[in-house]
């Protein structure tokens, strides 16, 4: 409860842009720690894996997926050590690749293998269908459908009614948390809303996947991940009672005022924070509030984006997104001018759900 009575104090400051005073005062309540990089990891998420076992609700936060990775791998492991998380199935779901509009558009970021799924009709692709990359040239995407024919899909044009995926496979067990990235349908007709969570009662012979609430979802459905940790953008609208962060230098690159202020504004009754540098992550925060502070003064004519976390998505991540553009081989110029591309091998994309489902952006 400590850190309730503490809450507007430290969030004032923050939220004002008052960074070191909120820092400081978050630091002297013990909630930010300084620990070693070999056991940092394993501290937060035993931390986590004790509010659970008091049955209290809990949280994660990354700013990156690599970390949130290593967090919910030590999670799961310890779940399993317990006797919480059995019989464990391999399960297809579509990681999003967080592409901007304008990187869309441009085809050096895409690669055979990918899976665009359309969230609005254009020429020659349905709402709500999802094409398989086979090959990529000057002309554009060469996609195939689930029936198997290949047509030539320029992006250009509608960089806004879709988005792109890779397709992966992951271990669900009984007892598994499991967090909805998309919103859509169960297999019983009834919604999944994006951002909500759900636990893992039993499997189907054919994969489907059975929550504790009776709900089944298709395991073609795709959009699901583990329930563990969560990004700093994602977790906007949670609120629990104990959230842990973890923000060492493997996020400094994604670490900024608005991402610390989203992370440690979750909880309601504790917070602990862990990383290897306390002070380099105020310095890292600080910067970032003072860009964005002269970003909005050169645009203060302009209309002002929906929420702070919007421009700093895009001060994070647009230069590694040009370092690895840089990277990748332009497009291979075709010989064929516009006839059809010969079917390439690339892995067949998740079957569509019989049901129709809702279509919102995964966060």
């Amino acid at each position: 409860m400590r850190l309730y009575l503490f809450l507007n104090c430290y969030s004032d400051d923050l939220s004002e842009g008052r960074i070191v005073e909120g820092f400081r005062k978050l630091d002297a309540m013990g909630a930010i720690r300084e620990i070693p990089n070999d056991t940092r990891h394993a501290y937060l998420a035993g931390e986590y894996l004790n509010s659970i076992r008091a049955g209290r609700t809990a949280l994660v936060i990354s700013p990156t997926h690599a970390e949130g990775r290593k967090m919910t791998d030590l999670i799961r492991q310890g779940l399993k050590d317990e006797g919480k998380l059995e019989n464990e199935q391999s399960t297809p779901v579509l990681q999003k690749i967080d592409l901007t509009s304008a990187e869309k558009k441009d085809l050096r970021f895409y690669h055979s293998g990918q899976i665009i799924e359309m969230s609005k009709a254009a020429p020659g692709c349905k709402s709500g269908e999802r094409m398989a990359v086979t090959n990529i040239d000057e002309q554009g995407v060469f996609v195939r459908h689930a029936d198997g024919h290949i047509h030539l899909f320029d992006p250009t044009p509608y960089a806004t009614r879709f988005e792109v995926y890779e397709h992966e496979m992951i271990d669900i067990g009984i007892g598994e948390h499991l967090r909805i990235t998309r919103n859509g349908k169960t297999a019983n007709g009834h919604k999944l809303n994006n951002g909500s969570f759900a636990i893992v009662s039993g499997f189907s012979s054919n994969g489907d996947i059975h929550l504790a609430t009776g709900e089944v979802i298709p395991n073609s459905y795709g959009h699901i991940t583990h329930g563990y940790v969560t990004t700093s953008y994602a977790a906007q609208s949670k609120t629990v009672q104990d959230i842990y962060v973890a923000e060492s230098w493997e996020s400094f690159a994604a670490a900024g005022w608005e991402q610390f202020y989203v992370s440690v504004s979750r909880g309601i009754e504790r917070l602990i924070l862990i990383t290897n540098d306390k002070e380099a992550l105020l310095r890292i925060i600080q910067i970032s509030r003072q860009r964005l502070a002269a970003i909005e003064i050169a645009n203060r004519e302009e209309p002002q984006p929906a929420h702070p976390l919007d421009v700093a998505k895009e001060i994070a991540h647009t230069p590694q997104r040009l370092e690895k553009a840089d990277g990748i081989p332009l497009p291979i110029s075709s010989r064929l001018g516009r006839m059809r591309k010969p079917e390439v091998k690339s892995p067949i994309p998740i079957p569509q759900p019989r049901q129709d489902y809702e279509r919102g952006i995964e966060q």
